[in-house]
């Protein structure tokens, strides 16, 4: 039955759009006010497909079939009632004998004998269309739009100011602080705190850099959880501890690597520990104390009074970490 719903609905655009519950609803639901041929009722769903081009022309067929048999049925009856009343005699049809009532032998007219006009050509292949259609394949699923998302967010950025263009700087090593732009002839001054001793043009480190390239080659294969670390950076990491007169030092890759990981571990180490940061600290500040899980207080960039009236209301057993830069990268602030 199913399968049959499926092909009706292929061809028929009533059945398409008809909910099943509908069409239990028309089909069980009779209209008193319409009888059939032989008797009884019409169902809702009959008198609506009365109106298809197609299935009306079939109700008119099958109603003139039904016709023919009730009427065949009527005239059949009708001849063995009078067959049977004059065989019998009219005295005879009252007793007081008991018998259980009994079929009368009378003119028998089937459907095999009534000549059916055949169905309109329209009705045969309407039909023949619902045995050799396919069932409709599931609904297509639909898919995202990974390109239109990419070109709203980036319309976003675009319309709010916030799209970053970067600069082409290049910086000459024998004209330090000079640089050029894309153009070599273009000439600016680069003043970038992270080098602001100048080491990266130095003679002395450029020469230990050559020297070191050669004999090692660039970089160490991996990080040191896969393929150790090399005396470069035991060396490194000696003299950075001699510096600042600790027993240890450790070097990370980049700044960003450095602020991340180290307020991200000391914040999730202690318990109840709670972060007060400079309103300026650098992204990679707020990443770390995010990363961490600990509480954030923010202090007014540079006010140390603002800093001391958050830290009064915090209870002294509270372990505290106070994070902020020398040199803010993001207003240039010391």
């Amino acid at each position: 039955m199913e399968a049959l719903l499926r092909q009706a609905r292929v061809t028929c655009p009533f059945l398409s759009k008809t909910s099943p519950a509908t069409l239990r609803s028309l089909s069980t639901s009779g209209n008193v006010h319409q009888t059939a041929p032989g008797g009884g009722t019409i169902s809702n769903l009959q008198i609506v497909a009365r109106r298809c081009p197609v299935m009306g022309k079939a109700l008119a067929v099958q109603s003139a079939r039904a016709g023919n048999v009730a009427l065949a049925g009527a005239y059949g009856g009708t001849r063995a009632y009078h067959t049977r009343l004059d065989r019998v005699g009219k005295a005879k049809l009252h007793t007081t004998r008991a018998q259980e009532a009994q079929a009368v032998d009378g003119l028998k007219i089937g459907r095999e004998h009534v000549h059916y006009p055949p169905p309109p050509a329209s009705i045969t292949q309407h039909h023949q269309n619902l045995e050799t259609a396919s069932p409709p394949g599931p609904p297509k699923a639909a898919k995202f739009d990974y390109n239109g998302f990419y070109n709203t967010e980036l319309e976003k950025k675009h319309k709010d100011k916030s799209y970053r263009y970067f600069n082409n700087i290049n910086r000459l090593a024998q004209e330090f602080p000079r640089a050029h732009m894309s153009v070599p002839e273009e000439r600016v001054t680069v003043w970038c705190s992270n080098d602001y001793l100048g080491m990266g043009r130095n003679p002395h480190v450029l020469k230990r850099m050559h020297e070191t390239l050669d004999m090692y080659g660039a970089g160490a294969g991996g990080t040191r959880n896969i393929s150790g670390h090399n005396q470069h950076a035991i060396g490194l990491e000696a003299t950075v501890a001699k510096l600042h007169a600790k027993e240890a030092a450790l070097v990370f890759s980049s700044c960003y690597v450095a602020n991340d990981a180290t307020l991200a571990t000391l914040g999730s180490k202690m318990k109840d520990c709670v972060i007060l940061s400079d309103s300026m600290n650098h992204a990679s500040m707020i990443q770390g104390i995010r990363h961490s899980g600990a509480k954030k207080i923010v202090f007014k960039h540079n006010d140390v009074a603002d800093l001391e009236d958050k830290l009064a209301s915090l209870p002294p057993d509270v372990p505290k970490i106070i994070a902020f830069e020398s040199v803010y990268s993001m207003c240039g602030s010391i």
